[in-house]
């Protein structure tokens, strides 16, 4: 068994619970693994970018949104709408530097997913679990779209603290 922790944390911190749950099945005569994606992600993008995305109030979906054009949900916004849209349609040096770290964070989360799916397949997973809050359900739901074309045999659980209906 892998477990893939969220890929979008900083400060990166690892796990209590998947620790905790890892021991478990431990004690039971079952072998797992964990993999942190944040620490290759903080590597690919920076510390200063994964920061600057992190504090930004008005970014709480960011980390939706570098994930969401690698799943089946649409996303028809660019980067440049997406921030355009946060910061109500105005042009500043600040826009630019958030559309070229979101341009930058979406690569990069394309190289992320596939990294993490293809050592899921390398390490042998028959079942991959990962943690989903409700800021990184398209990170996960990504992940798991790539195990499953690279290993449909593999299976996937998604866990963790989600959020759902009206946020108003």
């Amino acid at each position: 068994m892998v477990f893939v922790s969220a890929p979008f944390t900083y400060p990166p911190i690892p796990s209590i619970a998947l620790s905790i749950f890892q021991a478990s099945l431990d004690k039971l005569g079952i072998s797992s693994k964990i993999l942190y994606p944040m620490y290759p992600f903080l590597h690919m993008l920076g510390q200063e970018s994964i920061r600057n995305l992190s504090w930004v109030p008005r970014f709480q979906g960011m980390c939706e949104f570098l994930f969401s054009h690698l799943t089946d949900l649409k996303n028809p916004f660019t980067p440049q709408d997406y921030v355009m849209d946060i910061f109500r349609g105005s042009t500043s040096e600040e826009q630019q530097e958030y559309i070229r770290l979101l341009d930058a964070g979406r690569r990069q989360a394309n190289r992320l997913t596939d990294a993490v799916a293809q050592r899921a397949v390398h390490m042998g997973a028959r079942i991959l679990a990962l943690s989903s809050v409700y800021t990184q359900q398209n990170a996960s739901l990504a992940i798991c779209r790539r195990v499953k074309e690279l290993d449909p045999g593999i299976i996937t659980i998604l866990g963790g603290g989600n959020v759902s209906g009206r946020w108003d």
